[in-house]
């Protein structure tokens, strides 16, 4: 078997001089910026190290979410934190003790019943650990079943010293860690694809990922060669935020070629994941939509969440669109539906991230992360418009009125058709609150109150009449001679 993904095992680390130990990672998360360069560093042993002639040609980030945070707490209960990169997500955990690694979701899903120890705690330089997990079993989606995993590695602390890398950035006491891994993959009853990975790990004090990281891999067994040369380097930090953005293959036409909705008119290519947040639909809570999608090929269920919570995590109560098919038994083609896009009542007003997402012959993975064979993923914003209550809007339509009653006194009215609690209040032009009061409704349904500014200043005041269930203001100006 093939392997297609590079994928590390991120052992976070707090150092006292030569020793890493437990980390201590922010209880919200957190994002780091990344840098990357498609080499192999050959560099020494031991330190200093100095990489500021490399030039790294690509960056991303690494976003580190607690497990209990994230959508996948239940199935990973070894882990500590789910950690996200470029698509994909990898369950390590932390405890007192050791740093161990739990399984994947990536263009394979594993999950391993024993926790695989990448090193003990504390790991001291000199110190050398090995561990191995032996037939885990593991999906590749569309793939043949009975398929397993061995998954073996060594970790030796090598050295400490200081780091130099491409931006500048120096770090001291930095401890290097060399692990080399073996991946044996394959399906019962046939040979096994043999993957052999060694990776350079430089770590420095206070730090949750390495400062610096390379790897060479190369396959072997049933599998070509292919080998494989990757490096990164640390280039800053910030508060934990990740959407993941899971690239399905939509080259035979599946996915979406039209998304429209309201204000959303969208025709595009084949682009796997697509971030199209700068389209924007106006709806309302409470109310049925058309959805309109055009795809190019037959069997594609469709799925739509709406984060209305915001926390980047689309999760089944926020479905609005539950595998709708397209085409069912067809295959390529162009092929057109309207289906109804849901609105709860209680969604709440503003911006929130809308996901439409397909799969082919099969219903979409409740995990909108998870990659599929075929489909597609595209992204839209959503504004869920604040909807007036009768008390509101009979106050937006009310005129208000101001009457000079001679000697700086003014009559204000409003004539709103509903029942209104109102209140009045004037301001100087510096916006000092000089009065306030409440509006009485008259016997002829009208709402006044009389406003003295006899003792006032000459110039000019503003007058705002607010409707106290709500943030809504009338305004009117007055001027005292």
């Amino acid at each position: 078997m093939e392997t297609k993904l590079f994928l590390v095992a991120v052992l976070v680390s707090w150092f006292t001089a030569a020793q890493i130990t437990q980390p201590t990672i922010p209880v919200e998360g957190i994002n780091y910026y990344i840098d990357t360069r498609a080499v192999f560093l050959n560099t020494s042993t031991t330190g200093p190290w100095d990489f500021s002639s490399i030039n790294p040609d690509d960056s991303r980030e690494i976003a580190i979410q607690p497990i209990e945070d994230s959508p996948y707490a239940t199935e990973y209960p070894n882990s500590t934190h789910a950690y996200y990169e470029d698509g994909y997500v990898q369950f390590p955990g932390y405890t007192s003790t050791e740093y161990t690694y739990n399984g994947e979701r990536s263009f394979l899903l594993s999950n391993y019943p024993t926790p695989l120890v990448i090193f003990p705690y504390p790991f001291n330089v000199g110190d050398v650990h090995t561990d191995g997990i032996f037939n885990v079993p593991f999906e590749v989606p569309g793939g043949p079943p009975s398929l397993f995993r061995d998954h073996e590695v060594e970790s030796e602390a090598m050295a400490t010293g200081s780091i130099t890398l491409p931006d500048g950035t120096v770090f001291n006491d930095v401890t290097l860690v060399i692990s080399n891994a073996t991946f044996t993959d394959g399906q019962t009853g046939s040979s096994p694809c043999i993957t052999f990975r060694e990776t350079w790990s430089w770590w420095a004090p206070g730090i949750a990922v390495p400062v610096a990281q390379t790897f060479d891999q190369l396959s072997g067994g049933q599998c070509p060669p292919n080998p494989f040369q990757f490096s990164r380097f640390y280039a800053g930090e910030g508060p934990f935020a990740y959407v993941c953005t899971p690239a399905v293959n939509c080259s035979f036409g599946d996915g979406f070629r039209l998304v429209n909705i309201v204000e959303i008119d969208n025709s595009s290519a084949c682009e796997g994941y697509a971030d199209f947040t700068n389209l924007v639909a106006n709806l309302e809570a409470d109310t049925t939509y058309d959805l309109t999608v055009t795809t190019g090929y037959g069997d594609q269920y469709i799925t739509v969440w709406i984060d209305f919570n915001d926390d980047t995590q689309f999760t089944n109560d926020e479905k609005v669109v539950t595998d709708f098919v397209i085409a069912p038994g067809q295959f390529g083609g162009t092929f057109t539906e309207t289906m109804d896009l849901v609105v709860p009542a209680n969604a709440p007003s503003g911006n929130h991230r809308m996901r439409a997402k397909s799969n082919w012959q099969a219903p979409v993975p409740d995990d909108a992360c998870e990659v599929t064979d075929f489909g597609e993923t595209e992204d839209y914003t959503i504004n869920i418009e604040e909807v007036l209550s009768i008390t509101d809007q009979a106050f937006i339509n009310a005129q208000l009125m101001v009457i000079d009653l001679g000697d700086n006194r003014f009559e204000l009215s409003i004539n709103a058709q509903s029942d209104l609690t109102l209140d009045i209040t004037a301001f100087n032009m510096i916006g000092q609150k000089l009065i306030k009061e409440s509006l009485s409704k008259s016997s002829t349904g009208t709402y006044q109150a009389t406003l003295d500014l006899s003792q006032m200043a000459a110039g000019i005041y503003l007058v705002k009449v607010h409707n106290t269930g709500s943030n809504l203001v009338k305004t009117a100006k007055v001027i005292v001679k």
